[in-house]
């Protein structure tokens, strides 16, 4: 059995988007150091200054070195018939492999990790970094964050392992191959093997515990083992900096999505960026103000005033609200269209009947506002979404009250839910924004799940 230790520094973290400035490879049988090579590697971009600051490695060292198509067979070879083993080693044979991808070469080994056979052979230990472990063990680390003096720090590293547990657990791990080879270095194997194939959300936390990552899957192991055996950018990431993954089961796809949904808003976490988008930034809102005279404004969901309507954009919330002006006969200045102090340009026009200047009593202005705000009311509806719980006996519920996400919750199949006041006993209650309407409208026109109008 011979093993093929690699390192090699980078401009970055993406084997997609970054390039390799260094590579160092030594051939052993577990024992002897059989041969050794290494290079420089002039990349297709410039070298970031903290890589500078945490290699060494500056443009100026690069500039006179062979680029990865000149070195190119030169890995290959020594590599040839040979276990790839590396310190976190899907970090470094991506950005190989994808190198040889793009020069149209097939490279494939099987692939050894240091970081997962040293959990595995001696767990408990404070840290799994390199550094530490060379400096736990006494083990020879010449140059910190160069590739020669990576590898020769693994190589004492996996001879320390040899020679005291033997080559078992290799032998399974080569043969095993398969999720668990692409599982992060940092991530306990037994949380992955407790992972449910059921329908829920899921997070994925930091070594500090907080979540940087949130989703939801109809079957949660399955979907996380796709984020593992990813090779997108993202998913790299992902693999790197996770070491915990928690997990809330819902029985149904749609009270999954509400909650991602929701906690994505709440958690904000930070690999979520496309979805962190505060959603409450358009609705229309109605309120009285010190004279008495009750008025129309649309803005930000977070305003102390029950909702009306929401809307996905600011400009058709503005555009109703011009409706309902010409509908209702509304001051445009009293409904936020309108800045400027005196008579709304409405009036003028012989639209509004004079309540911004002193010409229209609040009383009955505000009529009007009311039979407004019950045309709007009267285009709500209330209804319950029944779809399947956690169990084979057991329904999940969502309750919409005169078009308002109230929430939801679980109940028994058996239970018969009368009224509305039956209805709320069992839910929880959860904030409303337009994801959540978008969400709610797409799943009441799917037949699996039951709509029944309240």
């Amino acid at each position: 059995m011979k093993f093929a230790i690699v390192d090699i520094e980078t401009t970055g973290a993406f084997s997609h988007h970054n390039a390799m400035t260094e590579v160092a490879v030594i051939v052993t049988d577990g024992v002897e150091i059989l041969d050794q090579w290494e290079s420089l590697i002039k990349p297709d971009e410039s070298i970031p200054d903290y890589i500078t600051a945490l290699t060494g490695i500056d443009d100026s060292m690069v500039y006179n070195a062979p680029e990865f198509s000149a070195i190119q067979q030169q890995l290959f070879d020594i590599t040839e018939g040979c276990i790839f083993v590396a310190h976190s080693v899907n970090f470094d044979y991506g950005f190989i492999r994808r190198s040889f991808k793009d020069l149209d070469v097939h490279f494939y080994r099987k692939k050894l990790c240091t970081v997962r056979m040293t959990k595995a052979l001696m767990p408990g230990l404070p840290s799994y970094s390199l550094s530490r472990l060379s400096h736990q063990f006494n083990l020879s680390h010449p140059v910190k964050h160069r590739a020669m003096g990576d590898v020769i720090a693994t190589f004492h590293l996996l001879q320390m392992l040899i020679a005291e547990f033997g080559t078992e657990y290799i032998t399974h791990a080569i043969k095993k191959q398969s999720a668990e080879s692409s599982l992060p270095p940092y991530l306990n194997h037994q949380v992955f093997y407790e992972l449910p194939e059921e329908t829920g959300v899921y997070h994925f936390h930091d070594a500090s515990g907080k979540i940087i990552y949130t989703g939801k899957a109809k079957n949660i192991k399955q979907r996380i083992t796709g984020h593992f055996n990813s090779k997108a950018p993202k998913q790299q990431l992902i693999r790197r900096e996770v070491h915990d993954i928690s997990y809330e089961l819902t029985g149904s796809d749609m009270i999954a999505e509400l909650l991602e949904s929701e906690l994505i808003k709440s958690e904000l976490p930070p690999l979520n960026s496309a979805q962190r988008r505060a959603s409450n930034t358009c609705a229309l809102f109605c309120y009285e103000d010190q004279k008495g005279f009750l008025r129309m404004v649309w803005g930000k969901g977070n305003l102390p005033f029950k909702a009306l309507k929401w809307f996905n954009y600011q400009y058709e919330a503005r555009e109703f609200l011009n409706e309902l002006c010409e509908e209702f006969r509304l001051c445009p200045r009293y409904c936020g269209l309108q800045k400027s102090s005196g008579a709304c340009y409405a009036y003028e026009e012989g639209q509004c009947k004079g309540a911004c200047c002193n010409k229209e009593k609040m009383t009955s202005y505000n009529k009007r506002v009311q039979k407004a705000i019950k045309f709007i009311e009267e285009e709500k509806e209330s209804y319950l979404l029944i779809d399947k719980g956690r169990s084979y006996d057991e329904r999940s519920i969502v309750l919409v009250d005169n078009g308002r996400y109230c929430g939801f919750g679980f109940v028994h199949e058996s239970l018969q839910l009368r009224s509305k006041e039956d209805i709320e006993n069992f839910i929880e209650p959860r904030k409303d924004n337009t994801d959540i309407q978008r969400i709610l409208r797409m799943y009441m026109k799917k037949s699996s799940v039951k709509l029944k109008m309240l």
